[in-house]
């Protein structure tokens, strides 16, 4: 097995690892849509050297699945519609930083894409500068 292999599936039981911490602090439900059931622990853009539960999300399948790039909250969109995410509504106002962080990019994606009712929470939450910088921080 190559070292970046090794690397790789060394990092994902790491990642695999946070999920007894995650389940606690999401009470085993996804932490954006707060469906219970099969959920994955997803890292948060910019991903930190080290695995940290400040850096990532327990998440339902189709939340996963809206994090997966660039193209996700497209295919989302195109094969749910928006009202499919309404959810963002009240997951922006979450007090874990990785889920506000997540959301708020989502919702100004929204937003961009001409969806106006993803802006109105965006105009009364409250983001530190250091969740500002964060979410600025990427695109994901």
């Amino acid at each position: 097995m190559s070292r970046a292999r090794e690397e790789h599936v060394a990092r994902r039981g790491l990642v695999a690892g946070l999920g007894k911490d995650l389940s606690r602090r999401a009470r085993s439900r996804c932490e954006l849509c707060g469906q219970p059931g099969a959920l994955q622990v997803v890292e948060v853009a910019p991903i930190p050297e080290e695995p940290v539960t400040e850096a990532a999300l327990l998440v339902f399948g189709s939340c996963s699945d809206l994090l997966s790039g660039p193209g996700a909250l497209d295919k989302r969109l195109k094969r749910e519609g928006p009202e499919s995410l309404r959810f963002l509504l009240e997951s922006v106002w979450s007090d874990t930083a990785p889920v506000q962080v997540v959301v708020v990019r989502l919702l100004r994606r929204l937003q961009e894409k001409g969806h106006s009712w993803a802006g109105e929470p965006l105009e009364s939450v409250w983001l530190d500068e250091e969740r500002e910088t964060w979410i600025s921080s990427s695109d994901s």
